[in-house]
């Protein structure tokens, strides 16, 4: 798989990293960075959005979760991603635990 990985700005890598992959690098992927290895999710971003539009909605869709719910869990975060259209992907990512 091949990946090509957008610099973010000092303000971008606190909260989601886009990126593209595949051969064609067609699909974009988003990585929801967290201080804990376990808690790092990835999505793949909706063709609608450009890597700026996917970045706001995710940001905007993460914080109305949080917001509303202060004991929010991934699971209900995921669910009001996939209802913009983003999909969640199951990744390793961090060390092996071996």
């Amino acid at each position: 798989m091949v990946f090509s990985y957008h610099v973010p700005s000092t303000y971008e890598t606190s909260l989601a990293i886009p990126i593209s992959f595949g051969t064609d690098m067609n699909d974009t992927l988003m990585i929801l960075p967290s201080s804990r290895y376990d808690e790092i999710r990835l999505v793949k971003v909706p063709k609608d959005l450009d890597r700026n539009e996917a970045y706001r909605f995710a940001t905007g869709i993460i914080a109305q979760a949080e917001e509303s719910n202060q004991n929010c869990r991934w699971e209900d975060i995921a669910e009001d991603l996939e209802a913009r259209g983003f999909e969640p992907i199951e990744a390793l990512i961090g060390p092996a635990l071996d």
